[in-house]
């Protein structure tokens, strides 16, 4: 798309990165929050809102800027542009094109580990490693209980079985 995010190349994070993370750590926050009213969370809710609208501002840009000065690249978002549906000959709208661009911006950037200012340090993050993390979680705490199943099923097998059959 001709623009870089990371911040490898600029001191600060480029604007759309903070604004993603706002956007998922916002969607992890709601997941895990107190069934309290939604007056509560009336600040939370709209830093999502502006945090959303950063990102599909962001996309609108790109894509606004592409179409003023098109190229040749063979990329996604000139695919985008230029696909046609081969039935109907419809192209994609602008809305799509660019939740789409959120979409796949989001999925590429948080697979790679990004820096997150954390109370006046860094910190290195990644929804990957915090997903299987969690996996792993959630594993060991099954593979705990299938053990003790286990345990009680063969305890149990032997109280069930004649002495006379059990193997030595």
């Amino acid at each position: 798309m001709g623009d870089r995010f990371n911040s490898f190349y600029q001191e600060d994070q480029h604007s759309f990165v903070h604004a993603m993370m706002g956007v998922l750590d916002q969607s992890l926050a709601r997941t895990r929050r107190l069934p309290l009213p939604s007056s509560f969370y009336a600040k939370q809710d709209q830093n999502f809102q502006v945090d959303i609208k950063k990102c599909q501002s962001t996309a609108r840009d790109l894509l606004e800027a592409r179409r003023a000065r098109p190229n040749d690249k063979k990329d996604l978002l000139n695919a985008m542009i230029n696909a046609k549906d081969p039935k109907t000959g419809e192209k994609l709208s602008d809305e799509s094109i660019i939740n789409n661009m959120v979409t796949f911006l989001v999925a590429g950037m948080s697979f790679f580990s990004l820096p997150i200012e954390c109370r006046g340090g860094l910190v290195l993050t990644s929804i990957a490693t915090q997903a299987t993390k969690q996996l792993q979680a959630c594993s060991l705490s099954s593979s705990t209980r299938s053990s003790k199943t286990r345990r009680r099923t063969r305890s149990s097998k032997r109280k069930s079985t004649p002495s006379s059959a059990r193997r030595p």
